[in-house]
């Protein structure tokens, strides 16, 4: 199981705060599904975006994140946002993560 979790980091808030959050969440939704790809990362993921007051960006959040998904190679599965605003992810393990082939190689030098 692989988990992330978004925050704003060292970014500057402004008075418009929700349009910064969700602006923040999409830049996380391309680099979570960039990052998923590169490592080759497999199984469950939950992903902890920032929480959106508005109904209507976290569907934004939701559709964009699913948009992404469907470019993947691998099967990657946008299943929900739960309650507490968790999304879950399944991803398809067709080979062995990146960080495991590493080790393997490293191990037999």
């Amino acid at each position: 199981m692989t988990s992330i979790d978004v925050n704003t980091s060292k970014t500057e808030i402004h008075k418009k705060d929700e349009e910064t959050f969700l602006q923040i969440n999409m830049e996380a939704a391309a680099e979570i599904c960039r990052q998923l790809r590169l490592r080759n990362l497999s199984g469950i993921i939950i992903v902890d975006f920032i929480n959106l007051s508005s109904k209507e960006d976290e569907t934004r959040l939701m559709s964009e994140l699913k948009r992404l998904a469907r470019k993947d190679p691998v099967p990657l599965n946008v299943v929900d946002m739960t309650a507490l605003g968790l999304v879950e992810m399944t991803r398809k393990r067709t080979y062995r993560p990146l960080h495991e082939q590493v080790k393997e190689a490293q191990t037999s030098e």
